[in-house]
This record gives C-alpha cells, structure tokens and sequence, in this order.
C-alpha cells in the first residue's frame, strides 16, 4: 500500500449517484437527487435490512439529508455496479442522524425501491 505522500497515489473522487424516482414516497422521488457516497462516525454500515451505503444530498431538493440503500437484488450493491452504472436499491431516509443511530426503523424508514445510477461529474 502507497503512503499518501506518495506522487504515484491517485485519490479517488467520491462515487456520486443520481436517483431520478422511483416506486414508494414521492415526496422523495418526485424530483431527481444527486447523491454523493460518504462515511459518518455515527453510521456502522447497516439498517434493519442488511448492509447499506450511505449517500448525503448534493442537489439543493433535500440537501443534507442522509439516505442508506441496501441492494434489492440477491447481489450486494458494489457487485451490480462493477457490471454498470445502475443498482437495484431499497431507499431508507435517515431520520435520526446521530451517534444515537441503531439502523432501525425508528432511525432509518424505507421509503421505496429504485434504481440508483453512477454518474460522473465534471468540474470542480
């Protein structure tokens, strides 16, 4: 592994999403969300349904406003977006980011079921 010091290190940009609707809450999917990939001190990883990736809102609809998505799919999320751009995905809204958060229903409600695109943004 290559310290970060290193000029041969490339850092990788964070993995942005957009989820443009969606079956479930549409005062959710009614507009399409930008969603960035990020890491809290409070989240271990999961909710009530298994492993999930937690994303933040980029777009100004909602945000700041956190989202966890468990795959849909009998595979993880990661192995359908090694196949392409797009994951079948159970959307839960964080309800009660803090370092009280358990992943339950009480802290994470699932809201519907998408399908979540990889995207590449250009610029800064």
């Amino acid at each position: 592994m290559k310290a970060e010091s290193d000029p041969m290190t490339v850092a990788t940009p964070p993995h942005v999403f957009l989820l443009s609707g969606g079956d479930g809450d549409q005062r959710v999917f009614c507009v399409p969300l930008v969603l960035e990939e990020t890491s809290a001190d409070w989240f271990g990883g999961e909710v009530l349904r298994g492993p999930a990736m937690l994303c933040i809102v980029r777009s100004d609809f909602m945000k700041g406003t956190y989202f966890a998505f468990t795959s849909h799919m009998t595979t993880s999320i990661e192995d359908q977006l090694s196949r392409g751009n797009f994951a079948s995905v159970v959307v839960h809204q964080i309800l009660r980011p803090s370092p009280g958060f358990d992943g339950s229903g009480e802290h994470a409600s699932a809201i519907g079921m998408a399908a979540l695109e990889r995207v590449w943004l250009e610029g800064p």
